[in-house]
């Protein structure tokens, strides 16, 4: 009895990813995978890891075999940057304290 296309045994996805260029494939998605397990610990935010295989029919195999090359994409989460606050003046000019302000104290000149 031959199996029809509904009965087919399915394909391990795993042991594609194991096979494809050596292993190296299943070695990089390994390393991203920790890689963002760290950054994602790190950052308090989510980040993702996609692998793709392309499946190409072998040219001149009539369909009987196919050519696999595999990609990982990781996408890390970063840290918010690190803001300062600024004063504006009358002109646009950014001032890190307030220059509509008098200080309480004056500051001392070290010229002398």
């Amino acid at each position: 009895m031959t199996d029809t296309p509904d009965e087919a045994p399915q394909q391990d996805f795993s042991v594609a990813l194991v096979n494809t260029d050596k292993g190296r494939l299943n070695e990089t998605a390994s390393h991203e995978l920790t890689e963002l397990l760290k950054a994602v610990r790190e950052t308090n935010k989510p980040g993702s890891i996609t692998i793709t295989l392309k499946i190409t029919p072998d040219k001149g195999s009539g369909g009987e075999r196919v050519v696999v090359a595999g990609s990982v994409t990781t996408k890390k989460p970063a840290f918010d940057p690190r803001t300062s606050i600024f004063f504006l003046d009358e002109d646009g000019g950014m001032h890190r304290n307030d220059p509509r302000q008098h200080e309480l104290f004056e500051q001392e000149s070290n010229a002398r």
